[in-house]
């Protein structure tokens, strides 16, 4: 949304970066990685946001549910 020229806020500029993170070191999945900032979207109204991340969810879900099917999540390398 940014590389568009929206406007994101420093504080949820900082939750992405603080998902990230938490993905990252395996406390949060990619799915809700996408689906918390998708929700706090919609709390402010921002239709584009809430939009793009819950389909990012979506897409995310899947992968994370391919990766738990198939016993890859077992496999990762961890990112650090």
């Amino acid at each position: 949304m940014g590389t568009h020229g929206a406007d994101i806020p420093s504080w949820k500029a900082r939750q992405y970066a603080q998902d990230s993170t938490d993905v990252e070191n395996g406390l949060r999945s990619n799915t809700s990685a996408f689906a918390r900032p998708s929700v706090g979207w919609a709390q402010i109204g921002d239709p584009a946001g809430t939009i793009m991340n819950f389909g990012g969810a979506l897409l995310a879900g899947a992968i994370d549910g391919i990766n738990y099917t198939t016993g890859n999540i077992l496999r990762m390398e961890k990112l650090v």
